[in-house]
């Protein structure tokens, strides 16, 4: 926060007034980053559709938050917090992001919502490991590209199955 208040030359007092937290500042950075990568799929678009769209747009997640020199990692960690303000940012972020997902695989599923919903908590989870230390980026990175393809892949197997 110290160095929120050197860089905007805001006081600490102002800034909590617009912030309840820390957690709750970065939560809304956050929003903003993903609000500007969803503004720069024009000049930057995903090529693939499907499972790998969806797999080039966790790479780029994924080398994103590594690249920051720590603050991917405290990004993460904040979107943890129980600030009920981080917790209405987060789900503002989450629909953003899902919506991009959705689109990815809205042509091959009549329903994508369980995908993206079952995709997101795996997503979650290894970036909590990431950013807790238990997992390398690049490990997180190929696991959850891996589990996009096989979840779309038994996604279209379920979805061809008969109904009992």
């Amino acid at each position: 926060m110290r160095e929120v208040v050197r860089i905007t030359g805001l006081s600490s007092a102002t800034i909590y007034r617009l912030f309840s937290s820390k957690d709750h500042l970065i939560a809304v950075a956050h929003l903003e980053w993903i609000k500007e990568w969803i503004a720069n799929l024009d000049t930057r678009p995903v090529v693939a559709h499907g499972a790998d769209g969806v797999a080039e747009i966790i790479h780029r997640t994924c080398v994103a938050l590594a690249r920051s020199d720590g603050i991917g990692a405290a990004t993460i960690r904040a979107l943890a917090s129980s600030d009920p303000n981080v917790h209405l940012v987060q789900e503002r972020a989450k629909e953003l992001s899902n919506t991009i997902i959705r689109q990815m695989v809205a042509d091959q599923l009549a329903d994508p919502d369980e995908y993206v919903e079952l995709l997101g908590f795996a997503w979650r989870g290894g970036l909590d490991s990431w950013a807790s230390g238990r997992a390398a980026m690049n490990h997180v990175d190929h696991r959850l590209q891996r589990l996009a393809r096989l979840l779309l892949d038994g996604s279209l197997v379920d979805a061809a199955r008969p109904a009992r």
